[in-house]
């Protein structure tokens, strides 16, 4: 498990882990950061990689995601730009001045922000299939944004799960990797009683591009140690 442990970050609970190289003292820091609507066992493969490449790695679920908190009232803030705390918050528990960040669709947008407004703190960033400048979020998501979250919320729970399983599915090549690998867990954090409203409220309220859109301009300041890949 990538994230075995808790702790508190304003007095909101945060699921993480730690994985490290035998040797330990010294090694640098990669931090890892999920998107939307995954978690932090999207980095199950890698993270094993980075330890073995000689990194410490620092995993977590995103408030509102994952084993992290489901905040209430839900009009706490869960944003892109919210999140950025909770990762600062993160890695001064652990002691870690400046880390390489690694990040996933909401999660790369969290990184940029933090590479941007908190230069002193990253090392280098790298993003897969990020969100980025006004590209986010879909059409479709942005109409059912502004028609009211509320008839998804108590759409019958069934239905969210098969539409949710079959979205998750066109998402990957491999189909069959994903059924017989993390689709079940990724389904069940944004399902049931809890997961259902949560996933509407702590993450699809809180697409905006607003948050990558306002740093856009500034995206040249990354410099030499910012990766992306699509």
């Amino acid at each position: 498990m990538l994230v075995p442990h808790d702790l508190r970050l304003d007095g909101r609970r945060i699921a993480y882990g730690v994985h490290a190289p035998s040797t330990g003292r010294g090694a640098a820091s990669v931090v890892l950061i999920h998107g939307t609507p995954s978690s932090s066992l999207i980095w199950r493969n890698v993270a094993p990689a980075l330890v073995e490449a000689g990194y410490q790695v620092i995993a977590f679920d995103l408030l509102g995601y994952g084993a992290s908190e489901r905040p209430h009232p839900v009009s706490v803030d869960t944003s892109v730009s919210a999140q950025v705390p909770v990762l600062l918050g993160l890695m001064d528990f652990f002691g870690i001045d400046a880390a390489h960040l690694l990040a996933h669709d909401v999660g790369g947008a969290m990184a940029q922000r933090a590479g941007i407004l908190h230069s002193d703190r990253v090392r280098s960033i790298a993003l897969l299939d990020a969100c980025s400048f006004d590209s986010w979020p879909s059409d479709r998501t942005q109409q059912q944004m502004e028609a009211g979250l509320d008839a998804l919320i108590r759409a019958p729970a069934d239905q969210h799960r098969k539409h949710f399983e079959e979205w998750l599915l066109s998402t990957v090549v491999d189909d069959a990797s994903m059924r017989t690998g993390p689709l079940q867990h990724y389904l069940d954090f944004i399902s049931g009683p809890v997961g259902q409203a949560s996933f509407f409220q702590h993450q699809v309220a809180h697409y905006d591009h607003r948050h990558t859109s306002e740093i856009s301009h500034r995206l040249n300041e990354l410099g030499s140690g910012f990766i992306t890949r699509t």
